[in-house]
Order: structure tokens, then C-alpha cells, then sequence
């Protein structure tokens, strides 16, 4: 089992659990857990890390995460302060369901 990383942990290249994506969101917006759950992890989609890894027509097991550049790039434009380093539109809508 592994430990679950602070927000000042990550760093670009990482894949976050949705507990430390939860930390960076509360962290980088300055809200409560609650307000994360409630108002942003509804529109976020995590993808399964594992479907590229099984062969044709296998279940994968559920390992769901999200990359920490998209998740930046997400916070930046629910902060409406877009960053020149930052994801193109398309490929943070992967992960967004609509904000």
C-alpha cells in the first residue's frame, strides 16, 4: 500500500490518486474537502491507468488517477489564470466533465 503524497510532494510527470489530487485542489484553491467533493471532484474525470496495459477483450482492475500537469492546468482555469506551460484546452476536457 502505498503512501499517499502531500500537494508540495508532486511534481510534473507524477500520476495522482484522487486522495492527492483532493490535496492539491484544497491546497492551489484554497477550499475545504468538502467544497472539493462537492463542487469540483463531480466535474473531474480520472482515467484507468491500467486499460492500455491488458489485452484485447480483459477487464482491467480499477487503478483511476490523473496526470499532475492536467490537474494544474484544471486549476488554472477554474483560477482563470492561464499558464503558458499549461495542457491545451482538448487535453484537459478529457478529464473534465464540463466546467
Amino acid at each position: 500500500m502505498s503512501k499517499t503524497r502531500t500537494a508540495d510532494q508532486l511534481k510534473p510527470g507524477d500520476l495522482l490518486t484522487k486522495m492527492e489530487c483532493c490535496a492539491l485542489f484544497c491546497e492551489k484553491l484554497r477550499i475545504s474537502r468538502d467544497t472539493y467533493y462537492k463542487y469540483v471532484r463531480p466535474k473531474l474525470k480520472f482515467k484507468n491507468v491500467m486499460e492500455s496495459l491488458t489485452s484485447y477483450g480483459k477487464k482491467s482492475p480499477g487503478i483511476e488517477r490523473i496526470p499532475y500537469t492536467i490537474a494544474v492546468g484544471i486549476i488554472n482555469k477554474l483560477m482563470d489564470n492561464k499558464q503558458p506551460d499549461d495542457p491545451p484546452g482538448y487535453d484537459l476536457k478529457e478529464y473534465m466533465k464540463r466546467l
